[in-house]
């Protein structure tokens, strides 16, 4: 049904992921590449001093991309004593060890990191996500709030996600 439709294959691939079909996945990400249908980057936007900031997974553009990683790690390595692992499901199984090392440089972390960096410990962090957060997003910037003491809510494409303390108001259940 509508061979040519991105979404059809988005929801597919979404599906085989899901359920840990990898090859599955693996199989329409290949078909997707060979029709030269392309997913557009992910993309998170925080306002930070009335100002509008863009993040995309990986992005090494921004004037402060040095101190938003170092900060970042340091995050990683906070949220990590509180239980994190990096929850590698939702890669493909022929992904590369630099798609595997993106999985920390998600644009919400990014974007998440740059806002901690650059407001002040009662100011609420409130970012737009162009496409539905990961789990192991969803899982980090639960982490990530705990840690900080800060409320943190995205606008992802299906929901408001509010973390505070350690929860999500979705209930995890995005």
């Amino acid at each position: 049904m509508e061979p040519e439709k991105l979404s059809n294959y988005v929801v597919l691939l979404n599906i085989y992921n899901s359920c840990g079909k990898q090859k599955e996945a693996a199989s329409v990400f290949h078909t997707l590449k060979k029709k030269g249908l392309r997913m557009l980057p992910v993309c998170t936007w925080i306002d930070v001093k009335k100002q509008q900031h863009m993040f995309v997974s990986g992005d090494k553009k921004s004037k402060s991309h040095v101190e938003i990683v170092k900060n970042l790690k340091k995050l990683m390595l906070g949220i990590e004593k509180h239980g994190y692992v990096p929850k590698k499901n939702t890669l493909l199984p022929d992904v590369d060890e630099r798609e595997e090392q993106m999985l920390m440089f998600h644009s919400e972390k990014l974007a998440v990191s740059f806002g901690l960096m650059n407001t002040s410990d009662s100011t609420p962090l409130h970012l737009v996500q162009s496409h539905r957060i990961c789990d192991d997003c969803h899982l980090a910037v639960k982490l990530m709030a705990k840690l900080t003491g800060r409320v943190i809510v995205v606008r992802d494409a299906s929901r408001f996600h509010r973390f505070e303390n350690g929860k999500c108001s979705c209930g995890d259940y995005w």
